[in-house]
């Protein structure tokens, strides 16, 4: 249930009266006085669907002016009367309720934007020291998923200015995530960590997990459930990815910043898609002609660019997938080789795979096998260029 305030001017109360009677039998009145006119204030109890239709019909009596129509809705938690069955609150918000949710979400002022920078700073440190609650707490904090969600609901409703304003800060959001993880100081800290390579790390279930995230984003926006969208945050993680890519193109790790870029447009693109969809199918709709019109063209583009996104990243991300497969396979033949070679007598192993080399080096005791056997063995497994040094435990190599 909610509850609708209006005021408009004294000599439309009759027509406004009969348009909220259609839709609530519970109104009172009061005279008020703004600007030195006399006003009248009605307030109501609708239903979350009955709002959007009760408002366009108050905004369509040609008598009031412009800027003489307020409109005000107020959540109710429940409405109780004596001799009737409690009703309780509606979870889902109204279309104008959305609307106002969207116009907040859409732009960022200069707290939002502090927080931003902080949250990238609490990330990057956070992956310095590989500390996991670090990293999930500038998740948290970082207003950045909000505006993807505002743009969803913009391309649906037709709304340019909500397209054009929550893109823009969106993108510029995730910039200058960027933008401070690569500027913060990191003395000492010049290579990719394992936590690094675990946030840049695209794989097949990115695509369906940013998909899922993003419709629910959608629903928990439609629900009005503020609580939950910081959980919805923190699994759609732009931040991290954000920070990494930063992190990684200040210590020059191309390959890294690449992968983490994937994720972040991945994530991106299926925000996008997914939550204009489940809009879409949530019943959110345009209000006019010109609206209809805007939100047929836009979404059909948006669909289109998020789709093709997804897709080419969809190639990328199962490319990485089975190099990954295949270095992981390759890696265990190699150790069950070097296994069945050396029986017990291996002291510690090291064994690097990459997409053109392999690395083998080896501490054994009472080795059988020199390192030039072991490489020739090695060569029969793989097209790739094997250098292998075994090791006996005084350090001298054995050729």
């Amino acid at each position: 249930m909610r509850r609708l305030k209006v005021t408009a001017p004294e000599n439309s109360r009759k027509e406004v009266k009969e348009i909220l009677e259609e839709f609530s039998k519970d109104i009172t009145s009061t005279e008020v006085e703004k600007k030195d006119k006399e006003f009248v204030e009605f307030n109501l109890i609708l239903e979350p669907d009955d709002i959007d239709d009760a408002v366009e019909k108050v905004r369509h009596i040609k008598e009031i002016n412009k800027g003489e129509l307020t409109v005000e809705i107020i959540e109710e938690s429940a409405k109780i009367e004596k001799g009737k069955k409690m009703e309780n609150a509606s979870s889902r918000l109204s279309i104008q309720e959305m609307y106002s949710k969207a116009l907040t979400f859409s732009t960022f002022d200069w707290y939002s934007w502090i927080l931003i920078a902080l949250s990238a700073g609490i990330a990057v440190f956070g992956v310095m020291v590989s500390n996991v609650m670090i990293v999930v707490g500038a998740m948290v904090i970082a207003p950045l998923l909000g505006p993807f969600i505002s743009t969803s609901f913009g391309l649906v409703i037709g709304d340019k200015r909500i397209i054009r304003d929550s893109m823009i800060n969106a993108l510029i959001g995730v910039l200058i995530t960027m933008f401070v993880a690569f500027i913060i100081p990191k003395p000492g800290f010049n290579e990719v960590n394992a936590l690094m390579e675990l946030i840049a790390n695209p794989h097949v279930t990115t695509i369906p997990l940013s998909l899922f995230v993003g419709s629910a984003s959608a629903l928990t926006f439609v629900s009005g459930n503020k609580e939950q969208l910081a959980g919805v945050a923190v699994a759609i993680a732009l931040v991290p990815p954000a920070a990494v890519s930063g992190i990684a193109l200040s210590i020059g790790a191309f390959n890294t910043f690449l992968k983490a870029l994937i994720i972040i447009v991945t994530n991106i693109s299926a925000l996008i898609l997914a939550g204009s969809i489940t809009f879409k199918v949530s019943g959110v709709s345009p209000s006019t002609y010109y609206r209809k019109k805007v939100s047929k063209e836009k979404f059909k583009q948006a669909v289109v660019i998020s789709a093709l996104s997804i897709v080419l990243v969809a190639f990328v991300v199962g490319y990485l997938t089975v190099q990954n497969f295949n270095t992981t396979s390759l890696s265990n033949e190699i150790e069950s080789e070097i296994n069945s070679r050396f029986s017990n007598n291996v002291i510690s192993k090291e064994v690097e795979v990459s997409s053109h080399q392999v690395n083998v080096e080896i501490y054994a005791v009472n080795a059988e096998v020199t390192g030039s056997e072991l490489e020739r063995s090695l060569n029969a497994l793989t097209d790739r260029e094997v250098d292998v040094v075994v090791l006996n435990v005084d350090g001298e190599a054995l050729e």
